[in-house]
């Protein structure tokens, strides 16, 4: 049987809002980092409320 992994994944916006890292662990504690950066400035705050977003 193959066994399914469960993923955390942690996004954060950085640098003034220009980037967004994101953290991940795995169940096996292998843990992952991606920075994406952006064209734009993200507010903090617009950044939480799309986050709370998509959560629901």
């Amino acid at each position: 049987m193959r066994r399914r992994w469960r993923t955390q994944i942690d996004p954060v916006l950085v640098e003034d809002g220009r980037n967004v890292a994101f953290y991940a662990w795995k169940d096996d504690d292998e843990t992952i980092f991606r920075s994406i950066s952006l064209p734009m400035r993200i507010a903090e705050d617009a950044f939480e409320d799309l986050l709370s977003e998509c959560a629901t």
